[in-house]
Order: structure tokens, then sequence, then C-alpha cells
């Protein structure tokens, strides 16, 4: 199964750079494309979407207006805005309208692919036909820290480095399954993510005192880096 997703973008370029950037995550595909709120809506009569990502101004346009004609249809998709406007205003009024996510331009592959990776997973839990707290939290973004203090939304503790949830949750996963130390570069063989990816990601993790690190020499050229689990992050 893949999610059927509608781009709305009035840049014809920066229009195909989002849709090689989306179709390169295995079970997303771009089925349609538009630059204006009147095609859009049209698509929507003609098509089912899982997924919209819009930009906010459309050659005079606002998508503020399409997102209202969205929710009057009570129409399923979920929404990614993809801009510039990096008001106060702009991105409050688009999270009042729905949107899962605000991604500003210029943005690079890793952040917009984190973006649908957590909407996968948000998608997943909700394959449920009943869920308990923890998946209820988990939609949410919340989870309690491993000393047992009080839960907190790691998007919102994290946003300005670019980590979400679920890519989090699916990192440490792949890092129990090294018996004791690890590389970057093994890490990467077992995800999904790019290289660059799992290196902010392995940062992330090390400056909060979840991993340690130990430098090899092996000879000439620069040291190995290798990774470890300390006891917070094995716990």
């Amino acid at each position: 199964m893949s999610y059927q997703i509608l781009l709305i973008e009035d840049d014809p370029m920066i229009q195909m750079i989002n849709k090689t950037y989306i179709e390169q995550v295995p079970g997303f595909e771009v089925a349609g494309m538009t630059d204006s709120n009147a095609e859009a809506i049209t698509l929507l009569d003609e098509m089912t979407f899982d997924l919209i990502l819009i930009d906010l101004n459309l050659k005079g346009e606002s998508a503020l207006d399409f997102m209202k004609a969205l929710r009057q249809r009570d129409y399923p998709a979920e929404i990614i805005m993809l801009t510039a406007q990096n008001d106060q205003r702009s991105i409050q009024i688009g999270y009042q309208y729905g949107a899962i996510d605000y991604i500003l331009k210029p943005f690079t592959a890793e952040r917009l692919q984190e973006s649908l990776y957590a909407f996968k997973a948000r998608q997943d839990v909700l394959q449920s036909t009943q869920l308990d707290q923890a998946d209820v939290d988990r939609l949410y973004g919340f989870q309690k820290e491993a000393n047992g203090g009080n839960p907190k939304a790691l998007d919102a503790d994290s946003l300005e480095k670019g980590i979400t949830a679920p890519s989090l949750k699916k990192i440490m996963a792949a890092i129990t399954t090294f018996n004791g130390t690890f590389t970057i570069e093994g890490l990467t063989e077992e995800v999904d993510f790019s290289h660059v990816t799992v290196r902010k990601y392995i940062h992330f993790l090390a400056e909060r005192g979840y991993l340690e690190t130990d430098q090899e020499y092996g000879g000439i050229g620069r040291p190995i880096t290798y990774y470890s689990l300390t006891d917070k992050g094995a716990n």
C-alpha cells in the first residue's frame, strides 16, 4: 500500500524537487500536483488522497482558504505546510486549521522525509480499532523519560534540531541490535535514513547522555569513532 499525496506548489522547480524528496521514501506516491486552490479542489473530487502538502501562498491565493474548504467537506486527509512564512501568526493559524507539520523553506530532504515517517507512524497506530493510553501518547508525540520523569513532547523539545519521536524510536531500536559498540556507518546500513540524518540523531543522543563515544586509531588517517549505550540509554 502506498500513501497517496497531493502536492500543491506554484513554483514548478520546487514542485519537482519536493516530488523527488517524497518518492525517495518507501510507501509514498505523489498522485496529484497542482499550483492553485481551485484545481486542488477539483482533484479532491476526482481522487482520494491520504496526505496533502501545500505552500501557504499560491499566486496571490492563501492555502488557508483551501484548508477551510477541506475541513468543510470533512475530507480525511492530513496536511503538511511547506512555506517561507515564519511569522508567529501564520504558524499559529496553520495549526488551528489542522496542519500536522509546518516546514519552513528552504528545507532539506531529510526534514521533509522525517515528517513523512512521522505521518506513517501515526497511521500505523491508527490501524488499531481500540487504542490504549500509550498509543494515544505516541500519536501526540509524548513519551516518558527513562528516569521516570514527567511526560514531555519530544518533538517540541527538539524541534530546532529537526528530531522527531518516530525517527528517534527507530534509531534507538536499531542501536539495541548491536552487541556493544557501533559506528555511524554501521547504523546507517540498518535504517532507511541518510548518513547525515543518522549522524544528527547520534549527536542528539550523545549530547543528552544516552550514548558514549570511544575513538580507535588504526594507523594512518582519521580515527574511527565507536558509540555505545550508557546506563541511561539502556534503560
